[in-house]
């Protein structure tokens, strides 16, 4: 049986490909399409082998880096690659594959399953709103570029993935439109709206996914259903960051508070569930952005959807576990603090290996905010197994 070609578009850190491997797919990358360097040498990272990538001259490399259309600062102004960061990027996209912006390219390998989970920042409520019009210029209308893709290869399979918002009053009439297109070339598509809590990840994101299927394979596909799963945010707690937390910052909170100390008894003896912000007197102070409306028992809390703004998931609970020292005292049970990047990456069902190798190679900043990015694994996973395995 020949492999499953794949050509991932808007490729992020390349969480279709960690599902169909970790769903046992025999499939072969034949591409991606990415123009973020930092996600570039992430997903060459997790995915790939640089080491046998040579390295040409700095004039050659950069002229590989304008073809792909490699960004940018974050104003938009292109920014110079130089010396092992120009080297880092260019062997990262060699070894992936890397097509570069999809608007500028002619030619497209051969493929089977095309994903396109294309920029929400025009779509979502967190953003912009500017839409996806055709032709409007905005990141979001680079959803139509992938007409070209598949007008070109005709693959067996496509998914899309993008925020909920994608189906709101003011954007369905250009999904409408889409679909509608898919239909025209020969597509039949299963739209649904799945969440990650959903599928062992305890993070409140829901996403909408469209499989569509050439009509000459398809066999009809059943849309997953997920269900709650006993999964412990507990579980994807980083315990070593609670070393770098200051103590005293708490400290100062439970010891001048008699009726939070009595809650934090109630909660980690199960009279209570959670106690709410409002009633834990200086949180505000301590974590002005603080925006969960409880500090819980964790272990059966889900956590926020995880973006890529600057506005970072705070975690809080009361923990059944001793966070400090192995005192009695109830500060080592009331902690509140943002998630680090590494919870980031295992609340998107990425390993501690993945992000080790994606943190040798690119800033903290970067890691957030590629994880915001990306497609929870597991919710792939289920998908994929409906449309590949079946």
């Amino acid at each position: 049986m020949t492999k499953l070609k794949l050509f991932e578009a808007f490729a992020g850190i390349g969480a279709q490909a960690k599902s169909l491997k970790n769903i046992g797919v025999d499939f072969e990358s034949v591409g991606v399409a990415e123009v973020d360097g930092d996600a570039i040498k992430s997903y060459a990272a997790v995915h790939a082998d640089t080491s046998n990538v040579a390295i040409p001259s700095e004039e050659e490399m950069q002229a590989y880096m304008e073809r792909l259309n490699i960004p940018l600062d974050k104003k938009g102004n292109r920014r110079i690659l130089k010396d092992t960061e120009l080297e880092a990027v260019y062997k990262s996209s060699v070894a992936i594959k890397n097509v570069g912006d999809i608007s500028k390219v002619k030619d497209f390998p051969e493929m089977d399953l095309f994903t396109y989970s294309f920029p929400c920042q025009s779509i979502s409520f967190a953003g912009y709103g500017h839409g996806l019009d055709r032709g409007s210029g905005t990141r979001s209308s680079l959803l139509w570029e992938c007409e070209r893709v598949i007008e070109q290869q005709k693959p067996k399979y496509l998914l899309m993935e993008n925020v909920k918002a994608l189906l709101s009053v003011k954007h369905k009439h250009n999904f409408d439109i889409w679909k509608e297109w898919l239909d025209d070339m020969g597509y039949n598509s299963y739209v649904m709206v799945l969440n990650a809590k959903h599928f062992g990840i305890p993070q409140n994101r829901e996403r909408v996914f469209m499989v569509s299927i050439r009509k000459d394979v398809d066999n009809g596909y059943e849309i997953p259903v997920g269900h709650e799963i006993d999964v412990k945010i507990s579980d994807f707690v980083d315990y070593s960051v609670e070393a770098r937390l200051s103590m005293e910052k708490h400290r100062d909170i439970v010891e001048r508070d008699a009726g939070l100390q009595q809650r934090i008894k109630n909660v980690l003896n199960g009279i209570e569930h959670e106690i709410p912000k409002n009633k834990i007197d200086g949180l505000g102070q301590v974590y002005a952005s603080f925006r969960s409306t409880a500090v819980t028992n964790h272990e059966s809390w889900y956590v926020q959807t995880l973006t890529t703004a600057n506005q970072k998931v705070y975690l809080g609970g009361i923990s059944k576990e001793k966070l400090y020292d192995d005192s009695d005292d109830l500060v080592n049970y009331f902690w509140c603090r943002e998630l680090s990047s590494r919870e980031y990456w295992r609340l998107m069902g990425f390993t501690d290996e993945d992000y080790d190798k994606a943190y040798q190679v690119t800033k903290v900043a970067s890691l957030y905010r590629q994880a915001g990015n990306s497609i929870v694994v597991p919710v792939l996973e289920a998908i994929f197994t409906n449309l590949l395995k079946k």
